[in-house]
């Protein structure tokens, strides 16, 4: 198959592509690479005719400003209706349900906003609205289930009780809401009234120092943080 011939079957393909209506998004780039492609290689190739070149090169240029006029992209925002016999801006339809979900999985109000295309100080106003306040995010499990719950965790996890992030995430994962919804103290607490014994004896295994001999000062050092990721060589 000659250029030519292959010129004009490309030229045909890309047409056909662009009256499906594939002409969008990233498709549009790869189509404008193309028909780059196919414009220098009709330059270098001295049998084709100007005219075709030329169009080629149109079809191009029409292409790339088409892709640069496109409407970016937006994100979700919360759709806002118009209350008859109100005054002022419509009003973000934002469900209850919404924040809730927000609510249970830590989102922040900053996020709320972010993720509902709102100012914050919308979020906060309908927090107020359906009561969903800081007030209201402290979890009502009684004490006596949840220290069943911790004496379950460090029965099946007896070192887990050295580190209470430890407890906090077993907790969370038998029941989602409590650690999000509730004070930390009370799992201190519970872990207090559970292991009383075991909790003094923690608090007293100090980690011993070690004894450094040196032949002169900042003759050692130690790689704290994450310094000692960075290479000296």
């Amino acid at each position: 198959m000659d250029f030519r011939q292959h010129l004009s079957d490309s030229l045909n393909e890309i047409t056909e592509y662009i009256q499906e209506g594939g002409n969008r998004g990233g498709d549009s780039e790869n189509t404008v690479l193309r028909l780059e492609v196919l414009y220098q290689a009709a330059l270098i190739n001295g049998d084709i005719p100007l005219d075709a070149v030329d169009l080629n090169n149109q079809a191009r240029t029409h292409l790339n400003v088409n892709l640069h006029q496109q409407e970016p992209f937006r994100g979700y925002e919360a759709p806002a209706v118009s209350e008859a016999g109100r005054r002022g801006r419509p009003k973000f339809v934002i469900s209850e349900k919404q924040l809730l979900f927000f609510r249970e999985n830590n989102f922040t109000y900053k996020d709320m906003a972010l993720m509902l295309g709102v100012s914050k100080r919308t979020i906060e106003n309908r927090m107020a609205e359906y009561e969903l306040t800081n007030k209201s995010r402290y979890s009502d499990i009684e004490d006596d289930f949840l220290d069943s719950l911790i004496q379950r965790i460090m029965t099946n996890f007896p070192r887990s009780g050295k580190n209470f992030e430890a407890v906090a995430g077993h907790v969370q994962s038998k029941n989602k809401n409590f650690f999000a919804l509730s004070l930390r103290w009370r799992l201190r607490s519970a872990i207090k009234r559970v292991d009383p014994i075991g909790r003094r004896l923690r608090s007293m295994n100090a980690i011993r120092r070690r004894v450094y001999n040196v032949r002169s000062p900042l003759a050692l050092w130690h790689m704290d943080g994450n310094h000692k990721l960075i290479s000296l060589f």
